[in-house]
């Protein structure tokens, strides 16, 4: 999970927010600590997968919600 202000995508400089997590499966938590910015702060789910993977093979993620000094929001 990367977060940043920025709309676009850079693993090598958008700072990562949470643990890689290496073998992802059912429900998967991210904590931490991050200091937003003003105005839009964008969160951003990057999954990998191994060039072996069958063509046509699905990746499914959601985002079920996030907690903002104390709030959730869904």
């Amino acid at each position: 999970l990367y977060s940043g202000s920025n709309t676009t995508f850079n693993y090598q400089t958008t700072p990562q927010f949470g643990e890689t997590i290496t073998s992802p499966s059912g429900t998967m938590l991210f904590t931490g600590s991050q200091a937003l910015v003003p105005g839009n702060n964008y969160f951003i789910l990057v999954m990998r997968t191994t060039p072996a993977a069958p063509l046509g093979n699905l990746v499914d993620a959601t985002y079920e919600a996030v907690r903002v000094d104390g709030t959730r929001y869904t």
